[in-house]
């Protein structure tokens, strides 16, 4: 059906739980807003590969054309970009996550189906097997990366959707992809080559050591993908994962680790990065398991400020103690490897003050640590934190 709406000289699409079209504006947006056309897996390719469409209420009354006076009021319910909504840019040009994120939010009555009606969408052939179930969408994605060289395929954020043995940073559902338009690929004269093994996902990433997580492996790493978030300067930020495994020779053998959910961005001043020969799992064995029943609630909590310290050298990932905090509770986490600042004021009621710690390295004899300053700010209703 993608290369007919790629032909097609217009389409119309029929919007049964819209009434008409002979109503008040806002009570006709309303509607629109509301209808289960835009909530389905099909629907999408329709939405936004025909270069001309019309939209018809339940009494055939014209509501208008997705290129003329709708435009603005789709953007706004579907999150698409108005360049690939209208026809102005190709659909091809925008980022894994961007085009993953189209689908999030949608659903369709056959489970297979949320990944077979993207096929067009990222160009892609591959056999219809229904009775596979959640199995499609990972086949999508394997497909993908066979054909492309996009970082932002792994740019997911962890929720209620991944089952507790997942270890891939390939994600396991569409709704993982929700908030990911917002990274985009970077170009790098360091091609970071990967493919799918029969043992997982193998490639080779910058990482660096960050606190080891005991419960579940020995080592712990922040890995950098060839991604930045849409926004920031070329060259001078990069999206990092944070893994978890251990080292056999001159490969780490690693999972993804569920926190923190989202990807995060780094500095790419540093020049401490060393690339890594990495074989990513696709599943953990039962015994690895750190949270049975997923992920706990808290660890989303917005009452506090997560700080993961990473290193430079292995040497220097020991165990940490705090002597002086202000406005907050100080704790670390050695299920985590973070550092949690609990505020005792709620985040999204009042600015919060700027918290010194002087940390040191435990022990009988410990040398003089560096003090670190942990803070955040008000900006624009969100937070910007600093570490």
């Amino acid at each position: 059906m993608f290369a007919y709406y790629q032909k097609s000289e217009v389409c119309y699409a029929y919007l049964a739980d819209v009434p008409t079209a002979n109503q008040d504006i806002e009570l006709l947006n309303s509607e629109l807003r509301k209808s289960r056309w835009f909530t389905r897996g099909w629907t999408l390719q329709e939405l936004i590969v025909p270069q001309h469409l019309v939209f018809y209420a339940a009494d055939w009354s014209s509501i208008g054309s997705k290129d003329d006076t709708l435009v603005d009021l789709f953007i706004s319910i579907t999150k698409i970009d108005s360049p690939y909504l209208t026809g102005d840019k190709d659909i091809h040009q925008a980022s894994i996550a961007k085009r993953m994120s189209w689908l999030a939010k949608r659903t369709t009555t056959r489970i297979e189906d949320m990944a077979y009606c993207m096929l067009g969408i990222f160009d892609i052939n591959m056999p219809l097997l229904y009775g596979e179930g959640k199995r499609s969408f990972f086949r999508l994605q394997e497909e993908i990366i066979k054909s492309c060289n996009d970082h932002t395929i792994f740019c997911w954020g962890w929720n209620e959707d991944v089952p507790d043995d997942w270890a891939s940073l390939l994600a396991p559902w569409p709704s993982n992809f929700a908030g990911a338009g917002g990274f985009k690929r970077e170009r790098s004269e360091n091609v970071s080559v990967f493919s799918m093994t029969n043992a997982g996902l193998s490639i080779r990433l910058p990482a660096i050591d960050t606190i080891a997580d005991k419960l579940i492996s020995s080592h712990s790493w922040f890995i950098v993908l060839q991604a930045s978030p849409a926004s920031s300067i070329p060259g001078l930020e990069a999206v990092c994962l944070r893994v978890v495994g251990r080292r056999i020779g001159n490969q780490l053998y690693v999972s993804r680790f569920p926190y923190p959910p989202r990807p995060r961005s780094i500095s790419m001043d540093s020049r401490n990065f060393k690339e890594e020969s990495l074989l990513v799992m696709n599943k953990l064995l039962p015994k690895e398991i750190l949270f049975e029943g997923g992920v706990p609630k808290n660890l989303y909590d917005t009452n506090t400020l997560s700080f993961v310290p990473i290193f430079d050298s292995t040497s220097l990932t020991r165990k940490w103690e705090f002597w002086e905090s202000y406005d907050g509770n100080i704790t670390t986490s050695s299920t985590l490897g973070e550092i949690t600042w609990r505020l005792s004021t709620a985040l999204n009621t009042a600015d919060v003050e700027v918290a010194a710690d002087h940390m040191m390295a435990a022990g009988r004899n410990p040398e003089s640590g560096p003090y670190i300053l942990l803070g955040m700010k008000k900006k624009l209703s969100s937070f910007e934190l600093f570490a």
